[in-house]
């Protein structure tokens, strides 16, 4: 079992995420990169897929049988940006989800089928899950929960 001073890092990067125990030894410091608690790999697809009543996230999200429309990826590079952005106008082309703006603000948001329904997301909603997902795996991992945590997304600007 680890000890309390263990630090949780989580990396989430456009196609794929890394949750990582940071340690103190008396050598320096000790990082390994753990797995997931669904796979068991030690990277995670930057994924999350909505299907009928589930929320999936990593490689049980790239499955074939979920619709394109569905499986929303890239989500690092959607945070911030506005609907009338190059960059936007230019990926809505590209991907096959439904990038929508919000009515309220020059946000954007993503269109998802889900419990049946059309429901609209945030880009930082559907990166929160990742976030959560990779939280959870450190926490099964270590056997108890995270209360030290450092994340880096170097494509946010």
């Amino acid at each position: 079992m680890y000890d309390n001073d263990d630090i949780i890092g989580i990396d989430i990067g456009i196609d794929k995420s890394y949750v990582a125990i940071i340690r103190e030894t008396f050598t320096g410091v000790s990082t390994s990169v753990i797995p997931n608690f669904i796979t068991g790999h030690r990277q995670t697809p930057s994924i999350v897929s909505f299907y009928n009543n589930d929320i999936l996230i990593g490689e049980p999200a790239d499955n074939k049988f979920i619709k394109s429309s569905n499986k929303i990826y890239g989500i690092v590079n959607l945070i911030g940006k506005n609907y009338n952005d190059e960059y936007i106008i230019n990926l809505k082309q590209k991907v096959p989800f439904k990038i929508l703006k919000d009515s309220k603000s020059n946000k954007i948001k993503i269109e998802v089928e889900y419990k049946g329904k059309k429901q609209n997301y945030y880009p930082e909603e559907i990166y929160s899950m990742i976030l959560s997902f990779l939280k959870r795996s450190s926490e099964t991992f270590l056997g108890k929960k995270n209360k030290k945590s450092s994340f880096n997304s170097s494509n946010i600007l």
